[in-house]
Formats: C-alpha cells, structure tokens, sequence
C-alpha cells in the first residue's frame, strides 16, 4: 500500500485550491505527504503544519534580464525537484504531479520514475497542449479529470485506455458556518464595506474576457437593493469604478489569499459564476468556487453552459440564464430572492453528495497494485 506522497506543483499551490484540498485529504487517509511547490502562501503553510504536511519550496532566482532569470529559474527548479524526490522517495512512495504545466516541464524525468499521478485540471486546445499531454498520457501511471465531460476528451483525444478518474474541485476541511469572523485587517476593512447590505458576490478573476456589465445592468432592471460585490484580482484596472457607471451599488473589494476568501464569501446571500463558452475548457468549466457558495448553503446565479447546468443547475442550487440577455438575469435575481430558502437547500445539498473519497480510494488503490505487482500504466 502506498505510504507516502510526494506532491509537486511548479506554480504556487495556495493559488490551486483543488491540490490544497488533495493534500489535506491524503494525510487524513493517514499517508505520509511532502510538498514541493514555487511558493506557499504563510496561511496554506499553516494548514499544512497544522496536519504535519512537511513543505519545501522552489528558490527564485533574480536578474535583472528577465530572460536569463527565468532560463535559470527554469533550470535551477529541475534541479531542486531531483534533489527533493531522491530526499524522499521510497518503495511505498507515489509522485503526484498537481498539475498539466509540472508534468510538461518534468516529463523527461517522470517517464523514468514510477508510479506516477497528473492533475489534469484543465483541458486546453491548443496544440502544443494537446503534443505535450498525449505524448506524458502514455508515460504517467494515472490521470485524473476534474469534470467528466472534460475525462471523455481525455480519454478520446489521447488514446487512453480507460477513463481518467474524476475528483471535483471540491474544497476540503471548509468551515461552513455562515458570518465567520474576519482574521486580518484586510478582511475587516472589505466586510465593512458590506455591513447591512444584501450582498451579490462576484468571485474571480476581472477582465475585459469576463464582461461583467450585463450583469450590472440586469441588477439594474431587477429593482432589487442588492449590492453589487467584486472579489479577485482586476486585471482591468478600474472594473468596480466602470460597473458603478451600470450599477451604483457596486464596490470593489480585492483579491484574498485562501482561505481569507472564504471569510468573505461567508457573509455573501447570493454568488456568481459565469463562463464564457467558446472552448471545451469553459464550456465544461469546474470551478470550485461553486463547492465553496454551496458549503455556505449560498444560492448561484449562474450563465447556461452545461458545467454549471450540470451541477448548480442539476441541484436546484441557482439558476442557470444568459448572461448576455440582461433581462434574463434580471428575471433570475428576482427568482432567487423570491424563492430563497429553497435555492439554499439545493446548494446545500449539492455540496453534501459531492465527495470525492471514493474516487481517492480508486486511485489509490489502484496505483498501489501497480507498484507492488509491477504492471503496465493504467488510463492509456
């Protein structure tokens, strides 16, 4: 049976909440995990020693050539990744790789050392993509998906053998206690913004690629005294001055690290996702923010693209519109508020059955009788 992990991720893990909740759950099946990632962030880092996780992270590297910098970063990360797995790999041991851009980068090494597990987290179409992960699919010892749509392109597009096991991007150990308490100024300073106000909480990233002026505008119609709440990093610059222009009752909030997100989110009555559909990624988006509304029992208002009318939408959770047609979110918004309580339950509800234990146990113990009996790769 497999003892130990060791868990890599080349980009930060507190900016990955599904390999933070993997990591947690691996130590509490009672395995022995170790964690090597570019950066952790001081509150992660405190989750992990909280469960004796032990973590390293990669050294960065500065100069002022920004392409020498990242040549040597890029050089000086592969070396600090061998260094790290021969500190402690075992027998009993298995490399799990958090995701698709750690596997790319590590391939010549992973295709020599087994059993091995990748993190697909995303799904993109590009064709350096799609060359690099066929060509890793047929080296690694186990996939997995994080949304069954997104395992079927897996398993079509890379000739597998069987399907990769799906783990939603569901947070693990969340509190659910709604209003929870703010534990830095930074948290203080944003829930003052929302004292007293019913708060529709938008939660990601802000960009002109998420144009969030119909939903502005559908509040408009909507004649509700709903506040208008942005939380994540604003790429644009100045979204909650624009959307104020649309819809007054809109302030702007910041980006929070995980979990101080979930403090906020917390204190939320309504949230958002909303995805663009033009690729397989986004129109079969898994997004764990919906797992963390849904914790706090919080209704969703959601566009109408099949991963998010396969779960929020499958559970009553929210309703699912156009997000183009302002009049449809208007509609939605004045649905969810009349019928509350009920939208609540079936967020409730939704976040209750999704567990990803089993499909933990499946993997796991499936890649142990791969070590132990030496057989061929499973998910070709």
């Amino acid at each position: 049976m497999i003892k130990r992990v060791l868990y890599f991720v080349w980009a930060p893990i507190h900016r990955l909440p599904p390999c933070v909740a993997q990591v947690q759950q691996l130590r509490d099946f009672g395995i022995e995990v170790s964690v090597l990632s570019r950066e952790i962030s001081p509150e992660t880092a405190e989750i992990f020693r909280s469960r004796n996780i032990s973590y390293e992270t990669l050294p960065v590297i500065t100069r002022k050539n920004k392409v020498l910098q990242k040549g040597l970063n890029y050089l000086n990360y592969r070396r600090v990744f061998r260094q790290w797995f021969r500190k402690y790999w075992t027998d009993d041991s298995v490399l799990w790789i958090g995701s698709e851009m750690g596997a790319i980068k590590q391939w010549h090494f992973l295709k020599n050392h087994h059993p091995v597990i990748v993190n697909c987290l995303e799904f993109f179409e590009y064709d350096w993509y799609q060359n690099a992960m066929k060509r890793i699919s047929s080296d690694v010892d186990f996939l997995t998906a994080c949304e069954p749509h997104r395992a079927q392109y897996m398993k079509d597009w890379w000739n597998l053998g069987s399907l990769p096991v799906v783990l939603r991007n569901k947070p693990y150990a969340l509190s659910r206690s709604r209003n929870l308490e703010p534990t830095s100024p930074d948290v203080e300073k944003a829930l003052k913004k929302l004292e007293n106000r019913h708060v529709l909480l938008y939660q990601g990233m802000i960009s002109k690629e998420r144009d969030l002026s119909p939903l502005a505008e559908g509040l408009k119609r909507s004649g509700s005294d709903w506040t208008l709440a942005l939380m994540g990093t604003d790429y644009i610059g100045d979204a909650g001055a624009s959307l104020q222009k649309i819809y007054p009752d809109t302030v702007y909030l910041g980006y929070f690290y995980p979990p101080h997100h979930f403090e906020i989110t917390s204190h939320a009555d309504i949230c958002v996702a909303c995805y663009e559909e033009n690729s397989i990624n986004t129109r079969y988006c898994a997004p764990n923010k919906i797992y963390e509304y849904a914790a706090f029992g919080l209704p969703m208002l959601c566009n109408d693209i099949p991963g998010l009318e396969e779960t929020v939408g499958r559970y009553h959770a929210g309703k699912c519109v156009n997000f183009h047609d302002p009049d449809q979110i208007a509609a939605a918004i004045r649905e969810l508020t009349a019928n509350y309580e009920d939208y609540s339950a079936g967020a409730t509800r939704m976040y209750e059955e999704t567990d990803n234990t089993e499909a933990m146990h499946q993997i796991l113990e499936t890649v142990s009788s791969l070590s132990t009996s030496g057989a061929g790769k499973h998910g070709r």
